[in-house]
């Protein structure tokens, strides 16, 4: 017995269910014609349960940006001041560039992020409320 595919909105996501062919026959005999159910299309949600990016630096990324070559020493300090050097030059906007990265992801269909963001006496906690302001304008 074949099968057409029903999708409707419920709650966060679409719920799928199938409907047998006959009984989607019989409501398209009825006097009032009812669209069949493959035209039921959802616009603003997924069937599915979205990816989640569990791992990532918000305040760090360089999309949309010319290539940088990041070249550092060997040791644990030695990227920590060159990650504070670069920052500084490439002038990083942590609101502008995190919402960039938020935009690509959610194109490849990530719905959940997990961010580390920096704060130090450089910078305080500029990069902290950059994200949060990303964070509120996706809500």
């Amino acid at each position: 017995m074949s099968e057409d595919l029903l999708i409707r909105k419920s709650g966060r996501w679409a719920a799928l269910r199938r409907i047998s062919t006959s009984a989607t026959a019989a409501s398209r005999n009825q006097a009032t014609p009812t669209p069949p159910f493959a035209r039921s299309t959802v616009v603003d949600r997924s069937p599915s349960p979205g990816l989640v990016e569990a791992h990532t630096h918000l305040d760090k990324t360089l999309v949309g940006m010319d290539w940088f070559e990041n070249r550092v020493g060997p040791t644990r300090n030695d990227r920590i001041l060159a990650d504070r050097k670069a920052k500084r030059e490439l002038g990083i906007d942590a609101l502008r560039q995190s919402a960039r990265q938020v935009l690509q992801t959610l194109a490849f269909g990530v719905t959940h992020i997990r961010s580390h963001v920096d704060a130090d006496t450089e910078i305080g906690i500029a990069n902290v409320e950059g994200v949060i302001g990303t964070r509120e304008a996706f809500r």
